[in-house]
């Protein structure tokens, strides 16, 4: 009953919204009160010329919300925020029945494998997970993210003619199940049976191909295994959006797997049945997988990694994550008046995206697997970033190649490494006891290798092509070593307490919506909604840890930031303004904030995709 009120309620909630949403933005010298055809009062605020959120249209008053937004916040003692209605509606049945935030978390990234395979995969793709343990008080990152293979060296791949896109030598080991079950072996409270029950409902009974998997699927229906067409294909054909899909085999490995305990689960996968039947198909169209590959993975938990912002703590998962990205983009931004620049304007925009720019550039030539290299700690310091900040060149756009900065420089910032000496989706829960789960699980590319192993119904991810073939990047090929990941969730602290938990999909682009809708709920007084929902830009110079590709001095805005900040950051600082429509993707974000005053958490969702919030 409960789970049907809290559905119910989020559904007025949402009706609501659109409803308001429907309804013309009063002008700015519009009277308060005025009577429609109908007789009716319709109550409207006026909108100041010099309002700060100008972009966004206000509504009745007693549905009023500046910055607008397409749905309210959802507000809970407990809540979460899933990539679709699926994951979302998971994780709340399975905190309305009692289970913490760590079950629910595992019980949406199985229903995630198979709603948005696109996206993610339960079994056969990366996972870092950010938590929040509330008896210990600690934030903490568990590294789900796969290695290469043994075979899987320069040489062999030059010999291949290259990393292909996908295919069988496009696979790493997967990680994400095994960070998941070391995540419940440290905190779960539900048996498996009862995590997948949701899973396992719409694997046998059927669910709706979304649009984005409709769309994405297009260009990779080709590129799929048998297996992957009789689950995603429909009379010979790639699916329909509204075709109800359902995956028997996935259903089975879930119910074999419920009957199991967190460890016996992990080793059916990498030193069982299915291990067997991934070293089976990768012999049999000449991959470089192992059983020793499979059975000797494990995930990783390690301590988050942090800087202080105008006295809040933002965490972010350490190296190989690009985690670090966010940490000196906020060391650079710090000294900076940016509340006196003004909410994105061209001043503002130009400023988070030049130090976003340095931070990215040193994340391509400083940071790899910290298993295989020395990543410099004082990138994420405080001397450092005032030294950096000398190559910002405020109020014109960076043009040409960037300066990379040299934080390995022990005399100067001392003897410090972490490591060696010498396309994805986001979700989030909150539990009622205070836990936190963040997390960013990825195939890769959309619908990952195009590989599914027969007889299991899941997907293997992509992700080798984001190692180079080129030692002079610290991201270079090496056996069992771990591609720079760009899934990087985040969890920052105020007090000592909960403050924000946020993360999005995006490659890329992930630190750069983050650095956004951090600084809109903090320095800007948003809630989650406003602040995933605000326009965003991001900048195009330096892109990929995967290509390394670039665009100098060019950035994409979307269409609601004014016409005359893009003009402006054209023709006075020298930007390639590419306008992006509005809503346009530029990351999916979501973000969970706490009301402590009144023990409820906030969840807002990004309406840029199928994101959805549910709270209680």
């Amino acid at each position: 009953m409960k789970m049907n009120k809290a559905l119910l309620a989020a559904g007025l909630v949402l009706a609501a919204s659109f409803t308001a949403f429907a309804a013309e933005a009063p002008k700015a010298d519009a009277p308060k009160v005025k009577a429609n055809s109908m007789g009716s009062t319709i109550y409207f605020e006026e909108t100041k010329k010099d309002d700060t959120f100008a972009w966004a249209p206000s509504s009745s008053a007693p549905m009023n919300r500046v910055p607008f937004t397409t749905r309210y916040a959802q507000r809970g003692r407990y809540v979460v925020i899933g990539d679709n209605q699926y994951s979302a509606a998971a994780g709340f049945k399975i905190l309305d029945r009692g289970g913490n935030a760590f079950d629910a978390a595992v019980g949406m990234a199985a229903v995630m494998s198979m709603t948005y395979p696109t996206m993610n995969d339960f079994f056969g793709g990366d996972a870092m997970i950010i938590i929040y343990d509330a008896k210990a008080k600690k934030v903490v990152t568990y590294n789900g993210s796969g290695w290469a293979p043994k075979k899987a060296t320069i040489d062999a791949y030059i010999d291949k003619g290259g990393i292909p896109e996908n295919g069988i030598l496009s696979v790493e080991i997967p990680g994400s199940f095994a960070g998941w079950m070391q995540l419940l072996r440290d905190h779960g409270s539900m048996k498996l049976k009862d995590i997948f029950e949701p899973a396992i409902d719409l694997a046998e009974n059927g669910h709706t191909f979304s649009q984005i998997m409709a769309n994405l699927g297009k260009n990779f229906y080709k590129h799929m295994n048998e297996p992957a067409k009789a689950v995603y294909g429909k009379d010979g054909a790639l699916a329909k959006f509204g075709d109800i899909i359902t995956n028997p085999d996935y259903a089975k490995l879930l119910r074999t797997l419920g009957d199991m305990d967190y460890q016996a689960a992990e080793d059916y996968i990498y030193r069982g049945p299915v291990a067997d039947a991934i070293v089976k198909m990768s012999h049999e169209l000449g991959g470089f997988i192992e059983k020793e590959d499979l059975a000797e993975f494990k995930a990783e938990v390690v301590d988050s990694h942090k800087t202080n912002f105008h006295g809040v703590d933002v965490y972010v998962c350490p190296p190989n994550s690009q985690g670090w990205t966010l940490l000196e983009a906020l060391n650079l931004l710090e000294p900076l008046d940016l509340k006196a620049m003004g909410y994105n304007s061209a001043a503002y925009i130009d400023a988070l995206t030049q130090c976003l720019n340095l931070a990215l550039e040193d994340r391509n030539h400083h940071m790899a697997d910290e298993r295989f290299h020395k990543n410099p700690v004082a990138m994420i310091e405080k001397k450092y970033a005032a030294d950096r900040a000398k190559d910002l060149h405020l109020g014109k756009a960076m043009t040409g190649d960037l300066v990379t900065g040299n934080p390995d420089q022990p005399e100067k910032y001392g003897d410090v490494y972490y490591g060696r000496q010498g396309d994805t989706t986001f979700m989030a829960t909150a539990d009622a006891e205070g836990n936190i789960v963040a997390c960013v699980t990825s195939q890769c590319g959309a619908y990952g290798s195009c590989l599914m192993v027969p007889g299991y119904g899941f997907i293997l991810n992509n992700r080798m092509p984001y190692f180079f073939l080129d030692t002079a990047y610290a991201n270079y090929l090496e056996p069992r070593k771990r591609t720079v990941q760009t899934i990087t969730p985040s969890i920052a602290l105020k007090d000592g307490e909960p403050y924000l938990a946020f993360g999005t999909p995006g490659a890329d682009v992930q630190e750069q919506a983050k650095l956004q809708v951090f600084l809109n709920y903090m320095l800007w007084g948003m809630d989650p909604q406003q602040a995933v929902e605000a326009p965003r830009f991001q900048s195009r110079h330096p892109m990929g840890i995967k290509s390394h590709a670039s665009y100098p001095a060019t950035i994409q805005v979307e269409g609601r930031v004014p016409e005359a900040v893009r003009k402006e950051l054209a023709e006075k600082y020298g930007y390639t303004v590419q306008t992006k429509t509005d809503w346009e993707y530029i990351a999916l974000m979501g973000a969970i904030g706490f009301d402590h005053k009144n023990n409820r958490k906030i969840a807002g969702a990004d309406p840029r995709a199928d994101a959805v919030a549910i709270g209680w």
